[in-house]
């Protein structure tokens, strides 16, 4: 005894008209294939590459003063912390241009702590200088470095997403 033949019901996708130059079913959005969204995680990551340089040169220049800055906001050793920062800062741009989704991973690690030691300099009411950079930014901590903060934490999240340069 012969089995039926099966057919495939008529809402199936082989049976769906399809768009000619890629074979999707007609009315379906195509899949991103990183172009974009490659090119805006790359463009994020050297803008931050860009920003920890500048941030560390700047507290480079004036050692003592960066040192200065980071004791008026609570900072142990703030001396060590003078030379770490900044070359934490220089590191993380180094990997930010080398591999650019790994320095999206450090780049969020570093601006949760600097953004936090803010939040807690603001909400204590101390007055005290960012430091952001170095001893050229004597502007007080306020809501404004915070919001910047979350958009360099943006940016290190898209750069995360980064598959590298090739």
């Amino acid at each position: 005894m012969e089995e039926p033949e099966e057919r495939l019901p008529t809402n199936s996708p082989a049976t769906e008209p399809s768009d000619p130059e890629d074979g999707r079913p007609l009315g379906t959005v195509p899949e991103m294939t990183g172009s974009i969204s490659g090119v805006a995680a790359i463009a994020a990551a050297l803008v931050l590459a860009l920003v920890f340089a500048v941030a560390a040169v700047a507290k480079l220049r004036d050692r003592a003063a960066t040192a200065t800055d980071f004791a008026s906001l609570g900072l142990p050793r703030p001396e060590l912390w003078a030379t770490a920062v900044p070359v934490m800062e220089l590191a993380t741009a180094a990997v930010l241009v080398v591999a650019p989704g790994w320095g999206g991973v450090v780049s969020f690690a570093l601006l949760s702590a600097f953004t936090t030691n803010l939040a807690l300099v603001l909400r204590s009411g101390r007055v005290a200088s960012c430091a952001c950079f170095g001893g050229s930014s004597a502007t007080p901590v306020s809501a404004r470095h915070l919001i910047r903060n979350g958009v360099l934490l943006v940016l290190a999240l898209l750069a995360a997403t980064s598959d590298g340069w090739f």
